[in-house]
């Protein structure tokens, strides 16, 4: 008997058709921009990261975690605005000591006397605990994704992009603080109430750096409250944004305090 090719009606025997083609696998799309979500749990590893370095130096572990995260953050940042106030003090101290201590203003005191340092001191670390509760604040902001911080460099969509938005909150800041020190002149009762702390310091014989944060609380929260403002407005990278305020901090230590 012969076999033919088929024996029945569309069933191949003697040929068989080739194996067919692997379904294609569909290219993955391009990695899309971080949710907010994801931000914000980056921004909170990072300034957990943050409290466990400034913390664990100072307190025990079992100390530092019995502590809520947001009572960590503000003892974070007292400790952050302390260091910022005395390290660059006594740097300054051994820059003068090394080109001969200035003289003696008004009523004998010498800048370099001891109380002359500690009223200086005593002025800052009076205002600390009050002007770091915004930054404290803005943190908790960006954990909860209530700002538009986003938390990686790459995270933003060109470098020409986060230069940009680095520029225009900049410019924003800036005309923000200058309106609000604008206002601490123009009106009598806050300028007797709450901006002349600021300048208690100022002249030449009282202004070093251990009087950079010698401020009323509330000014220091007003003028540190456009850097706040904005990053709910303006996309920021988080860490650039810390940057910035610790920056201005040291700005105002130099130059700030004859304003």
């Amino acid at each position: 008997m012969v076999v033919g090719l088929w024996d029945d009606e569309g069933d191949r025997t003697n040929c068989s058709a080739p194996p067919p083609a692997p379904p294609r696998t569909a290219a993955a799309p391009p990695p899309a921009p971080p949710r907010t979500a994801d931000a914000a749990a980056l921004i909170r590893a990072h300034n957990i990261w943050k409290n466990e370095l400034v913390l664990g130096a100072v307190l025990p572990p079992a100390w530092r975690e019995a502590l809520p995260h947001a009572a960590q953050t503000w003892l974070r940042n007292c400790l952050l605005a302390a260091a910022i106030c005395v390290l660059p003090g006594a740097a300054w101290i051994a820059a003068q000591a090394l080109r001969g201590a200035p003289g003696a203003g008004p009523g004998g005191l010498s800048l370099l006397s001891r109380p002359s340092i500690h009223a200086q001191l005593l002025a800052s670390f009076r205002a600390i605990p009050g002007v770091t509760l915004l930054p404290t604040a803005v943190e908790a902001a960006a954990e909860a994704g209530w700002t538009r911080a986003y938390a990686r460099v790459s995270d933003a969509s060109s470098p020409a992009a986060y230069v940009i938005s680095l520029v225009i909150y900049m410019l924003a800041v800036e005309y923000g603080v200058y309106l609000v020190h604008r206002t601490m002149h123009s009106v009598p009762w806050l300028y007797k109430n709450v901006h002349c702390v600021h300048h208690a310091f100022n002249k030449e014989h009282t202004m070093s750096p251990f009087a950079g944060l010698a401020v009323h609380s509330a000014d220091g929260i007003a003028q540190a409250l456009p850097y706040a403002l904005m990053l709910c407005v303006i996309p920021m990278h988080y860490i650039t944004y810390e940057v910035l305020l610790g920056l201005s901090s040291l700005w105002g230590m130099s130059s700030g305090r004859k304003a």
